[in-house]
């Protein structure tokens, strides 16, 4: 059996592209708009699951209304690809997983999302 962590390195070089999928753009632009509208993307966001860097590749521009940006993922091929995207951002990327100690993200977030991830990074038993 294929641990996620394994899946993600695995497929973490051809991930962009497989999300570029026609039906997976519409479904993503229609849920940013939607937290866009409901003024969900501003203030501070911690980006849970990040990936390759999705929420920022669909959704950053110089205006937006996000005053401070973090992200996590538990996967690190995943994370060099978004650090390779996205080298403005590296320092406030982090590896860790779903079940890891939030303690330290407490009370600093205005939205926290998490797009594509969450129960499919967990094992049956977590």
């Amino acid at each position: 059996m294929v641990t996620p962590e394994e899946y993600y390195a695995k497929i973490a070089d051809f991930y962009d592209e497989e999300t570029k999928d026609s039906v997976m753009l519409a479904e993503d632009i229609a849920l940013f708009e939607f937290l866009k509208d409901e003024g969900l993307l501003s203030g501070a966001l911690l980006d849970a699951g990040c990936g390759t860097g999705l929420l920022l590749d669909q959704c950053y521009w110089p205006k937006w209304a996000i005053t401070h940006y973090e992200a996590y993922d538990f996967s690190e091929e995943m994370l060099q690809k978004m650090r390779s995207k996205w080298p403005s951002f590296r320092d406030v990327i982090h590896k860790m997983s779903f079940d890891s100690d939030h303690t330290r993200f407490k009370n600093r977030f205005d939205c926290v999302v998490s797009l594509y991830a969450g129960l499919n990074c967990l094992s049956r038993p977590q």
